[in-house]
């Protein structure tokens, strides 16, 4: 019983001078190599300007209840080298209507892959890649128009859904290294008549 206790032991006190033996190697080699390391260089971050600009132009005739008209969602930059574009518009059911053969795309991309109008609660959602051409500065694009009927008579607004760096609302994406530059939007208030 004896030998068997010290056969214990040993085989307890070997697996301890084992792990410790197995830490002290870990930790002796990986100091030498962070204490060597040169100083990390942070570099800044290369500042993308947000020159793009997007707005909603109203059509020069007032909306009336039960008239279509086309309102032109439109941008503007100092980048030439555009690769796409989101836009998420919001109108306010009660007062406009549309449906996804209301939206009509513009003629500076090629493809259109999502048009989507959720009618019931005022959201329309546009992704639109593949410029026909630059964009010249401060030319303005037709990204594309939306025709509205009006529902109610009534003051109500068509707004960009945006949020300044974002990439899951209203974007202008750069083609050389994909950031939004999008710097602003411009909204639309506007009144329906009778």
């Amino acid at each position: 019983m004896k030998s068997d206790m010290k056969k214990i032991l040993v085989v307890v006190g070997t697996l301890v001078l084992l792990l410790v033996g197995i830490f002290y190697l870990r930790n002796r080699q990986t100091l030498p190599e962070t204490q060597n390391l040169p100083e990390a260089v942070v570099e800044e971050e290369a500042v993308q300007t947000k020159t793009g600009v997007m707005r909603i132009i109203a059509p020069e005739a007032p909306l009336r209840v039960g008239e279509a008209q086309p309102f032109n969602i439109v941008f503007t930059t100092e980048n030439p080298e555009i690769f796409g574009s989101d836009a998420v518009l919001l109108f306010n059911p009660e007062y406009l209507t549309a449906d996804d053969s209301s939206v009509v795309p513009g003629a500076f991309y090629r493809e259109f892959p999502r048009i989507n109008v959720d009618r019931e609660n005022g959201v329309i959602k546009i992704t639109a890649y593949s410029p026909q051409s630059s964009v010249q500065a401060g030319e303005e694009v037709n990204f594309f128009a939306v025709n509205f009927t009006g529902v109610k008579s009534g003051a109500t607004e068509l707004k960009l859904d945006f949020i300044p760096g974002s990439t899951n609302t209203t974007t202008l994406v750069d083609k050389v290294n994909s950031a939004n530059i999008l710097g602003s939007v411009e909204n639309l208030n506007l009144t329906v008549t009778e």
